[in-house]
């Protein structure tokens, strides 16, 4: 892999070819040596130029064109100390040689292509800098700073240096450049736009290879760029089944009697406890390049609350759900979810789990990018529930019926280090029997996701939200209620993870029995079969 994409590199540069910066100041008497010097160059006789050279600058050592052509010849013999050194020279001389600043950005470019060589990123991505500030060589400059960051492990950076190739008219270099894009979102974990862009860069190289106008070069280097795309498509092109279990130690300041995630109205105040929680999962999904893909997936938990006046806290947990996704990989895509939900929960006057909670939820969603790394979403879900409890309740109580969810958000799809925001807007209609818990929802939530190293992500969340009860029968019922969560996951091998989360809920609500404050905090382990 390494080969191949060193190959990008050098052919790269040799699509780019040099060009003389025209100043017309070499002295008439040397002219005719300096344009055999010239023709030798042309020819790749790289010693009989330099020979010329020598005398030539001995004879007129700050003459810019000796210099200059001195410094390519020397590269065409890959001897970049020598020529290094000659581009030194002529950008020390600039000021006082009336050379443009075309020239010396010119010079600063052809250093920069050396100074990458020799794996002195720092100064290379200096040099490329001024060139850009020049308005020279843009997008080949952007290219070899995308390199330098790639070469040096910063592929957040790399990745937003190779995407200004792309926009740029650096034509012979986009396949190339976006090769190196995919590797560096591969690198990231950005899975949807590394497949996105080994497509695009495939597309690209098979149109250089189809143009008449192509150089040879230029369409090896396509070829070379199609081939690998190709191979990373393949490797992508399958299925794959995943089994997880995991064990999580917490606290909870306030066990209540519903499940953690619940969006019931029910509330209060509970006594706390430690708590045990298995849980345990499997998927498949087929392969994410075909035009639809099929996730099938099974979650499930059971917690143990060693506060036992908590008993009615403990649940079993199932959920099964599929997604059908078109285009899973692409910008934009959309798709239909299904899911299916049983809990059971500890009844504690018969000493065993029982019926709670057999509930649904169906419906389409929808992601648009709207730019590279920025993509618009919304959710549709129609969610029935049957809760088993029901007929012990008197009628007003009774919590069967069926919700609807809508969800809008924004959000970054990157994986820079500190800022991937988010923000959502989620309305939900809750239709019960009973007119308690009839009602309805706005909640607000900002987010944002770190990551901080390869192993290690964290993210934090605010969700602000407001839910009014218009028609219970003892009056009106609005709650505020405020979440704050902060998770944390740190990789140990590729199997094998540790998590961790914190938890502050705060619900205000008109009803003095319905206020509640509840923190749960957790550590724990996943290993992924």
């Amino acid at each position: 892999m390494r080969q191949s994409f060193r190959f990008f590199l050098s052919a790269a540069v040799m699509v780019l070819g040099v060009s003389f910066v025209s100043r017309a100041s070499v002295p008439t008497k040397y002219e005719s040596e300096y344009l055999e010097a010239v023709v030798l160059y042309g020819r790749n006789d790289f010693a009989g130029a330099l020979k010329i050279l020598s005398h030539l600058r001995q004879e007129s050592p700050r003459t810019p064109e000796f210099l200059e052509l001195a410094a390519l010849s020397y590269t065409g013999q890959n001897d970049d100390a020598k020529a290094a050194s000659l581009y030194d020279r002529l950008l020390e001389l600039g000021p006082t040689t009336g050379m443009s600043t075309k020239d010396l950005a010119s010079f600063s470019f052809q250093l920069g292509l050396i100074r990458y060589r020799q794996k002195r990123y720092g100064d290379a991505r200096l040099r490329f800098s001024r060139s850009i500030a020049a308005d020279l060589n843009v997008g080949a400059s952007h290219f070899y700073q995308g390199l330098c960051y790639f070469d040096d492990k910063k592929f957040s950076d790399a990745r937003n240096e190779l995407r200004k190739v792309l926009s740029s008219d650096a034509t012979s270099l986009k396949p190339s450049a976006q090769i190196y894009l995919a590797r560096a979102e591969g690198e990231l974990g950005e899975t949807d736009a590394s497949f996105r862009d080994y497509i695009g860069a495939r597309n690209l190289a098979n149109q250089v290879v189809a143009d008449e106008g192509s150089s040879a070069q230029m369409k090896a280097l396509a070829a070379q760029v199609a081939a690998t795309a190709d191979k990373e498509l393949r490797a992508l092109d399958k299925s794959e089944l995943i089994l997880g279990v995991g064990l999580v130690t917490g606290y909870d300041s306030n066990v209540l009697s519903i499940p953690n995630g619940s969006v019931s109205g029910a509330g209060g105040a509970s006594p706390a406890s430690f708590v045990e929680t298995l849980l345990f999962a499997v998927s498949y999904a087929t392969s994410p390049i075909k035009t639809y893909q099929l996730v099938p997936s099974y979650r499930g938990s059971i917690n143990y609350n060693f506060n036992h006046d908590t008993d009615s806290g403990e649940f079993f947990s199932n959920d099964v759900t599929v997604f059908i996704t078109r285009d899973a990989l692409a910008p934009t895509n959309y798709g239909l979810k299904l899911e299916g939900t049983g809990t059971l929960q500890y009844q504690t006057a018969v000493g065993n789990f029982d019926g709670y909670l057999l509930g649904g939820s169906f419906g389409p969603f929808l992601k648009y990018a709207i730019s590279p790394g920025w993509a618009l979403g919304a959710d549709v879900f129609f969610q029935p529930q049957k809760y088993y409890l029901d007929p012990t309740f008197s009628p007003t109580l009774r919590q069967s019926g069926w919700d609807q969810l809508l969800r809008a958000y924004f959000a970054s799809t990157g994986h820079n280090q500190f800022w991937n925001p988010g923000v959502s807007v989620t309305a939900d209609y809750n239709s019960t029997a009973g007119e308690e818990y009839r009602g309805t929802r706005l909640v607000l939530q900002i987010a944002d996701t770190l990551y901080l190293s390869s192993k290690t992500i964290a993210a934090a969340s605010l969700s602000i939200g407001a839910a009014t009860y218009p028609v219970r029968l003892a009056g009106a019922r609005n709650d505020q209620n405020l979440a704050l969560t902060l998770t944390g996951g740190h990789r140990l091998t590729h199997a094998l993870s540790l998590i961790a989360t914190v938890q502050f809920l705060d619900n205000f609500s008109s009803v003095a029995t319905y206020r509640y404050t509840r923190l749960m905090a957790s550590i724990g382990a996943n290993y992924a079969f």
